[in-house]
């Protein structure tokens, strides 16, 4: 059997998602920090050893395509993980801002909601009025046929 060693360019691009997920999830400043499981870490110190040692992370060559330096199922897990950290430092950031935006004060003394503007509020399904759709067109009828 030959020695399965994909490209180095696709070995170093799979490096370079891993570890920019690592730095992701790792960030110094706590309230955008993305927040990995314990399996997530391993997984990801997994791959990024395996990837420097083999320049693949799996050698059954049932599990993906000879080419890739991932499996399917290792590349669904990061793509996984990096949607969580996403995810994660999106909320982080929208935590922080209703923070400061809900600290303003109307006019009158009394703090805005979250939008940090009065009046405005989100619409709800039950305000939205359903009137039926009308027709551009008038229905068609076939030709009349007479019965005999």
């Amino acid at each position: 059997m030959r020695d399965r060693r994909p490209d180095q360019a696709v070995t170093r691009q799979a490096l370079k998602r891993v570890r920019r997920l690592k730095k992701a999830s790792s960030a110094s400043d706590d309230s955008a920090q993305a927040k990995l499981s314990e399996w997530e870490d391993e997984f990801l110190d997994g791959l990024e050893e395996r990837l420097n040692t083999y320049g693949s992370a799996f050698a059954d060559p049932n599990l993906g395509d000879e080419e890739e330096a991932l499996s399917i199922r290792q590349a669904g897990k990061l793509r996984e993980v990096g949607r969580k950290v996403r995810r994660q430092k999106k909320r982080a950031k929208a935590d922080d801002t209703a923070k400061t935006d809900g600290d303003r004060l109307r006019s009158d003394g009394k703090k805005h909601g979250k939008t940090g503007k009065s009046g405005n509020r989100a619409m709800k399904k039950s305000d939205l009025k359903r009137t039926p759709l009308k027709r551009k067109t008038p229905l068609r009828r076939g030709p009349k046929t007479e019965s005999r």
